[in-house]
């Protein structure tokens, strides 16, 4: 349902003369602080709506990047849904998991209004690369969780990680039990977010989406003035990338894995442009409702949620199900993020060279990182390796995990030629019960392959 215009105009024509004396309420305002931090903190909207919350100093989690100005927030006013922000404040989050259930109705992260269900962690903090642990039930307007397993009473929860890297990307893994997962389901829906007094025309571009595939095939779709007449517009085939025009210098973007399903991909109403977001009951809105159509800017809404996709789903032997997607906010056209999505979705093999005592354990899409684990059983603190990067898997700055390396740092050539830390390449150590990882970030695209020698430090 589209707002009548004719309404709009008409309330435009009785608008006061002068603005009221009253401060516009922005959402939260966070500067980049030019490194590559995750930090905890109290982020403010305005005072009678912070003050409602019993919190702390710290419910909030703010990621920002060295080379970029671009945010990653995780905002209780959201809901902790993570919410990419560009250098002019404006957010693209995402609806995450929903269900549905009779009487309920829908079931989601946007109704847990007090955030009794939905909190976050950061798990790594290190130079490479950041882990956010956001975990939620979807809850009714009721505040009814869904029952998954009468026999337990547990409900249905999801657990996502966020493997944040230093060049503004981050994969999204979202985990649940498998045999509590509910139907019907939904995973994804992009959304766009507006502020008081903002329509939906200062948020997003007149051409609003690049969709692709891993072939390169695109597509560009518009706000038009009939949308019914480009109906037959051609969508590439097995698209997996998706890219959304802000009016900003920085775009949000998101790449799936092959087998991915994408839906709703068409040209747009351009009279929305002229509209405030769709529904205002999310984020930031504290109404008992599932649904809150938007009529006027006078409060946060969300919009757009096209396109929506239904991803590949992973069933593991644990009892555990996931799936894994690309999300990231960058300065760059479509056909770099084709470079990106074959980096990841068909990454260049890793072989071993002279290391008998590592293991190659492959790539893990679900964390865009090479494994490779120590077998002892002397502590060796030395490996190479040979990334076999070509045009079809290409070299996009990749993240190295080597595991039970203990906890020296480590130096890191390229085809012989030390590398700068911090410049070249990024590391950390990732700190468990049993043992220590090492991760590397390389900060280096190629379509050649290249041998990588990694040394502790003495």
């Amino acid at each position: 349902m589209i707002p009548d215009v004719s309404l709009l105009n008409h309330y435009t024509t009785l608008l006061p003369a002068t603005r009221p004396d009253l401060p516009l309420r922005q959402l939260p305002r966070v500067t980049t602080t030019g490194k590559f931090k995750a930090y905890y903190t109290n982020l403010k909207y305005y005072e009678e709506w912070d003050e409602q919350w019993p919190v702390g100093a710290d419910p909030d989690i703010v990621v920002t990047f060295a080379d970029s100005p671009v945010k990653l927030i995780f905002w209780k006013g959201a809901r902790y849904s993570p919410a990419w922000v560009t250098e002019n404040h404006l957010w693209m989050a995402d609806q995450s998991v929903e269900t549905w259930s009779g009487p309920e109705g829908c079931l989601e992260h946007m109704q847990d209004r007090h955030c009794k269900y939905s909190h976050v962690r950061i798990i790594e903090n290190s130079d490479a690369r950041k882990v956010v642990h956001w975990r939620y039930a979807p809850v009714s307007a009721y505040d009814k969780l869904r029952l998954a397993n009468e026999k337990t009473g547990w409900e249905l929860w999801i657990d996502e990680y966020y493997f944040i890297y230093p060049d503004g990307t981050a994969i999204r893994k979202v985990s649940w039990k498998t045999d509590y997962m509910c139907a019907p389901v939904q995973f994804q829906e992009t959304l766009p977010f507006t502020e008081e007094g903002q329509l939906q025309g200062e948020v997003i571009e007149p051409d609003y989406l690049w969709v692709s595939n891993l072939t390169g095939d695109k597509q560009q779709f518009s706000y038009v003035q009939d949308p019914s007449a480009t109906r037959d517009k051609k969508i590439p085939e097995k698209p997996t990338i998706q890219r959304h025009n802000f009016k900003s210098d920085y775009d949000p973007f998101i790449i799936f894995e092959p087998g991915n399903e994408m839906h709703y991909i068409t040209d747009r109403n351009i009279s929305n442009l002229k509209s405030p977001g769709s529904c205002n009951h999310w984020p930031v809105g504290q109404a008992y409702c599932d649904g809150r159509r938007a009529v006027t800017a006078d409060r946060p809404t969300h919009f757009l949620g096209f396109p929506i996709s239904y991803p590949v789903i992973h069933n593991g032997t644990d009892g555990r199900s996931w799936l894994n997607s690309l999300y990231g906010m960058k300065n760059v056209g479509i056909d770099e993020l084709v470079t990106l999505a074959k980096s990841w979705a068909t990454a260049p093999q890793l072989k071993l060279i002279d290391s008998p005592r590592y293991m190659n354990k492959g790539y893990d899409l679900s964390e865009r990182a090479y494994r490779i684990s120590f077998t002892g059983p002397e502590k060796l603190h030395k490996a190479k390796f040979r990334l076999e990067a070509s045009a079809d898997s290409p070299l996009y700055n990749p993240a190295i995990i080597l595991e039970n390396w203990g906890d020296k740092k480590a130096s890191v050539t390229v085809d012989g030629v030390l590398l700068k830390e911090g410049k070249d390449y990024r590391q950390g150590l990732i700190e468990r019960l049993d043992n220590t990882h090492l991760v590397i970030w390389l900060n280096r695209k190629t379509n050649k392959p290249v041998v990588i020698d990694v040394h502790g430090n003495t």
